[in-house]
């Protein structure tokens, strides 16, 4: 199924968008929205010869900690996530206990 947007969205905005969808949206959903204005660039490579496109994901979520019993902050160390083929993969650790960690992935 996809959820669709309408709007073309900010970087800001896209990231907000994307922190909606990990906390609250059921599995196997699509975000999609117009336009690569919510994407940011940086150049790499030996000579600067590649430019990488990402997003920014939200750097903490508010998620339910099985380990802790009740809703807590989970935080990741890499908010950048790549447009590339293949899978991505984000994850997050509860703050809290430290222990818990679910992991995201990105197609």
């Amino acid at each position: 199924m996809t959820e669709a947007k309408s709007e073309q969205l900010t970087p800001e905005q896209l990231t907000g968008e994307v922190g909606e969808v990990l906390t609250s949206w059921p599995l196997y959903r699509v975000l999609s929205y117009k336009g690569k204005g919510g994407h940011y660039k940086h150049r790499g490579g030996v000579a600067g010869e590649t430019e990488y496109t990402f997003a920014q994901l939200p750097k903490t979520l508010s998620l339910h900690c099985s380990e802790c019993s009740h809703c807590t902050v989970w935080e990741t160390g890499e908010c950048k996530v790549y447009f590339k083929p293949g899978f991505g993969e984000a994850k997050y650790r509860c703050r809290n206990c430290g222990r818990t960690q679910v992991s995201y992935f990105f197609y």
